[in-house]
């Protein structure tokens, strides 16, 4: 008899009053309806309702062993909760379960051993649970490439490095017996 019942009742929620002692008004409890979330005392409630607890948003995340995040809990908006996969692993999707990839280069210690060697690092199959298929790749002028591994580059003064020039303005043939990188003085 004090108004809270019509306050709640008028928002579709539900009306509580934990002291019933005479002369103690506007306590009264506003409770959001399931599945929605959400109390107010002397008021109407400002409901929300998260997906990832209430609504299946979890449940599919969940299955897939991703989690679940809802971004925006207003009432009435479905199917914006975002799944991601967990680490070392990468992918979001919003209102489905996220395709996972790993790429070696990015997490897993593919760039760490093409980096260490100066080399580039490219993952050719990024699929979750395909590992060791990382390529370190030689950088220019230098050729080599490894799967799963630094790559041992070569260098041809013949074909990269002037010694090519030298030969043709002499009349000769280019050969480097030794495509070692960083020797320089075998070019006949």
């Amino acid at each position: 008899h004090g108004g809270g019942n019509d306050q709640c009742v008028s928002a579709g929620q539900t009306c509580s009053d934990p002291n019933t002692a005479a002369g103690v008004w506007g306590d009264f409890v506003c409770t959001c309806p399931f599945p929605q979330s959400g109390t107010a005392t002397g008021a109407a409630a400002a409901c929300t309702q998260d997906e990832c607890v209430h609504g299946g948003g979890n449940d599919q995340c969940v299955s897939a062993g991703q989690t679940c995040s809802d971004p925006n809990t207003a009432v009435g908006v479905w199917g914006d909760f975002v799944c991601t996969c967990p680490f070392p692993q990468s992918g979001t999707a919003t209102g489905a379960a996220a395709a996972c990839t790993q790429d070696e280069c990015v997490h897993g210690g593919g760039n760490d051993q093409c980096v260490s060697a100066g080399q580039t690092c490219s993952d050719p199959n990024t699929a979750f649970g395909v590992w060791g298929d990382f390529v370190c790749t030689c950088p220019a002028p230098q050729s080599g490439m490894a799967t799963g591994a630094a790559a041992t580059c070569t260098q041809d003064e013949c074909a990269h490095g002037g010694g090519k020039d030298l030969c043709v303005d002499a009349g000769q043939e280019c050969n480097d017996p030794d495509t070692a990188v960083g020797e320089r003085e075998s070019v006949v």
